[in-house]
């Protein structure tokens, strides 16, 4: 489920909600940030989702990218990779997880980069 979707479902409320992108040694990925608040809960979010070895960041992209494969007789995989924390200071949770991702995409293979994150392999 889409966090902005789900959170609320849960009662919380989505305060931000911004399309941006995080740098890495090995690309760029797209990703939505959100903050969500329940109570005194304060949970900023970082996330992505992909349709086959593409970031997409829309409902559009996503059937536009599930068309592709379609008309080639293929059935990608999707991903929706979420990391947030519980944290007061958006900015600095918003940091964390930056640097979570860039160790996260860095320990990975090359392929493995493409799938998860959707940056392909520059040799």
């Amino acid at each position: 489920h889409y966090p902005e979707v789900c959170y609320p479902s849960q009662g919380f409320q989505i305060t931000s909600n911004q399309l941006t992108s995080l740098s890495t040694q090995y690309g760029v990925v797209p990703v939505r940030r959100l903050h969500a608040v329940m109570g005194r809960r304060s949970e900023p979010i970082t996330y992505w989702t992909t349709v086959g070895n593409k970031v997409v960041r829309s409902g559009k992209e996503t059937k536009i990218e599930q068309l592709r494969y379609g008309f080639k007789g293929q059935i990608p995989d999707g991903l929706l990779f979420r990391v947030s924390s519980i944290n007061d200071d958006t900015k600095a949770a918003f940091l964390i997880q930056q640097t979570f991702v860039e160790a996260l995409i860095a320990s990975l293979p090359a392929e493995n980069r493409l799938r998860l994150a959707g940056i392909p392999y520059a040799g």
